[in-house]
């Protein structure tokens, strides 16, 4: 764990050495909505209070702080927690790091925290790690969990691994949370009514966590017919990317009420998506418009055969194979060979990357399969062949989309590390 070397680990410290008005202050600087930014208070208060001699505080705050680094992967239900980050044999802390000491400290203080998030956080880690386990504790986490903030922030930083922790934990111990979930669903219910398309695609973040639950079929058609109606607003926008996306929630919601008939329907407007984009791409770049056109065939293929003809389905196909040959055909025109030198990576990383050929081919296929990538054959020493990749234009959006995830995710590990060095 991070944050051993800080304090003495035999040093036994209760709720009396944490205040929990100055807590409340601290996490109050905070960005609300994100647990690296509470660890990276916490432990910044921690290290003044440990170079200030008030070691039993800074241990209380260092604690806290690593109960905050870890990363909740809610699809466990006895494992959520992953560490943040593992840099050369250290890594942020897991659940298993703490001690019955620790363990006691959390439960004495647990009551005089008002912060939601550090709450559930403690509570669940309670429920976890306390043998036997005791039903408060997951009452708690899921009391708290389930007042978390739905608007788009919180949810995009962390709020909807939270809620999906709160809904798994309440279907676990059943009766007793009834209520409890009943509250979650009424809440996402209301946060998904007043939703707009403005707010990008938190309906539909709201609308899958609503499916997690056990909501009834009245409530589950309403939520599919918002979903499409917010498809046919982004398809006004001509946004066929979200419209596709609104799409495929609503049939999802159909599949789950067994409606096969708008499922296979929405399947096909679904496809259709992929034509409008082919149709408008193909001013650009044929090769784009070929893989779109691509796309809508596969789309028209999860309609079963026998239920094609309302949809004119394999007619329809047939017509999209045409245009999708002519679109390759014309892309032929577009390919112009270039040659740049290589860069071995593995010497500009200093030997930290190593690329495994076994592993990067299925990689560079599964590109190709996304049109991220476009590849051809050529003929290098004595007429031995090899086959050369280009990103596309899909694929450089791609590109830059992980870039910024990536900016994001690095810019965490900062605040992370920082406190720390």
């Amino acid at each position: 764990m991070m944050s051993d070397q800080h304090y003495p680990e035999d040093l036994i410290v209760s709720a009396d050495d944490l205040d929990a008005a100055e807590l409340e202050h601290l996490l109050s600087s905070a960005d609300r909505c994100s647990y690296s930014g509470y660890h990276s208070a916490l432990s910044k208060a921690a290290r003044e209070a440990i170079d200030a001699e008030q070691v039993p505080k800074g241990k209380c705050l260092w604690l806290l702080a690593d109960a905050c680094s870890m990363m909740l992967a809610s699809g466990s239900h006895n494992s959520p927690y992953k560490p943040l980050f593992i840099i050369e044999g250290r890594r942020s802390a897991l659940p298993e790091d703490f001690s019955d000491q620790d363990l006691d400290f959390f439960e004495a203080i647990l009551g005089s925290i008002p912060n939601l998030r550090l709450k559930a956080r403690l509570a669940d880690l309670l429920w976890l790690l306390r043998k036997p386990r005791q039903l408060q504790h997951a009452l708690a986490a899921i009391e708290a969990y389930g007042q978390i903030p739905t608007d788009h922030d919180c949810l995009v930083k962390g709020g909807r691994e939270m809620f999906k922790r709160a809904i798994r934990l309440c279907l676990t111990i059943k009766q007793p949370a009834d209520e409890q979930l009943s509250a979650i669903e009424t809440t996402l219910l209301d946060a998904f009514d007043r939703s707009v398309l403005s707010e990008g695609y938190r309906s539909l973040w709201l609308a899958d966590l609503l499916m997690l639950t056990r909501i009834g079929s009245e409530a589950s058609a309403t939520i599919a017919a918002k979903l499409e109606s917010l498809s046919e607003e982004a398809k006004g926008e001509k946004d066929y990317y979200k419209c596709r996306h609104f799409l495929v929630g609503a049939r999802d919601w159909h599949q789950r009420l067994k409606n096969s008939d708008d499922a296979y329907r929405l399947t096909s407007a679904i496809a259709e998506t992929w034509v409008a984009e082919a149709e408008i791409r193909s001013a650009d770049s044929n090769m784009v418009s070929g893989g779109f056109y691509e796309d809508a065939i596969k789309e028209y293929r999860r309609i079963p055969v026998k239920s094609r003809a309302p949809y004119n389905a394999d007619e329809r196909i047939r017509e999209l194979h045409q245009k999708m040959n002519q679109a390759n055909q014309m892309a032929l025109g577009e390919m112009h060979t270039f040659e740049t030198e290589g860069i071995d990576i593995t010497d500009q990383s200093g030997q930290i990357f190593q690329p495994s050929y076994g592993r990067l081919y299925p990689h560079l296929a599964q590109m190709e399969r996304n049109s991220w990538l476009k590849s051809r054959r050529e003929t290098v020493c004595e007429r031995r062949e090899r086959k050369a990749y280009s990103i596309t234009p899909k694929g450089r959006t791609e590109l830059k989309r992980r870039i910024k995830k990536w900016d994001l995710f690095s810019a965490g590990i900062d605040r992370i590390l920082k406190p720390c060095q």
